[in-house]
């Protein structure tokens, strides 16, 4: 925390609250870890993110006014991925005293609540994206073009699988670790099922537990699904008309 403290008092002295968070804190760091450091200031350029080496050090800060701080908060909740959430509730306090004991409890209340579920039009959507992806992987025949479906495959299902349970879900890593936290069972089949395609070309671990994945959140869908570009934007859906354009 000393390293935090020297960067705060020469490049953000007017603080008057910060949290440091980041798997160094969790003592999971390795060597390439950063620092991310949530600091509340009165800055008129606030909300801001930036980064850092400093003495030799990787920082990621994100600087928010108190105004701002509690609606960046919500909008990471709405769209599953609480990244601001969990670095207020997992770091540590280096300044603020009770305001910011009063934030971290906040900010685990928000992480204990879990997400809302997805509207029926976005599940429909995330259950036909898997199912295409799943599809291509079943039928492709190039190695090169596998290896990146499968890898694709892998992070949609446990999004899915996490989204039908109503749990916080990442990207890429955060996807695994999302994951881990929430069944660490099927987070090991997963990580088995990719083995055993990228040692050995097994197929099937992959499809088995994706299927999973989609028979948990209604099933495979393909036939008889139907958007319009003049329909209102469904809230946590992101499919696109043009998608499998080459």
């Amino acid at each position: 925390m000393r390293t935090a403290r020297r960067f705060l008092a020469e490049h953000l002295p007017d603080a008057h609250l910060a949290i440091v968070a980041g798997s160094v804190v969790r003592g999971e760091g390795t060597p390439t870890s950063d620092l991310d450091i949530v600091a509340v200031a009165d800055r008129h350029e606030a909300p801001f993110r930036a980064s850092y080496r400093f003495e030799g050090v990787p920082i990621e800060l994100f600087v928010h006014t108190d105004a701002s701080l509690p609606e960046w908060i919500q909008r990471d909740a709405a769209r599953g991925r609480p990244s601001l959430a969990m670095m207020l509730a997992e770091g540590t306090i280096v300044r603020g005293g009770g305001e910011a004991q009063a934030l971290q409890e906040a900010a685990r209340a928000v992480i204990a609540a879990g997400p809302a579920p997805l509207e029926p039009a976005a599940l429909e959507d995330a259950r036909y994206r898997l199912t295409d992806l799943l599809d291509d992987f079943r039928g492709s025949t190039r190695r090169d073009e596998s290896n990146l479906i499968a890898a694709a495959l892998a992070e949609q299902a446990a999004t899915l699988l996490l989204q039908t349970r109503r749990r916080w879900w990442g990207e890429h890593k955060w996807t695994v670790r999302a994951l881990r936290r929430a069944d660490p069972d099927a987070a090991r089949r997963l990580a088995l099922a990719l083995d055993a395609w990228y040692r050995q070309d097994e197929k099937e671990g992959l499809i088995a537990v994706v299927s999973g994945a989609l028979e948990e959140a209604g099933g495979e869908l393909f036939d008889g699904y139907y958007r319009s570009a003049a329909k209102e934007t469904v809230r946590g859906s992101d499919t696109s008309l043009e998608q499998g354009t080459p």
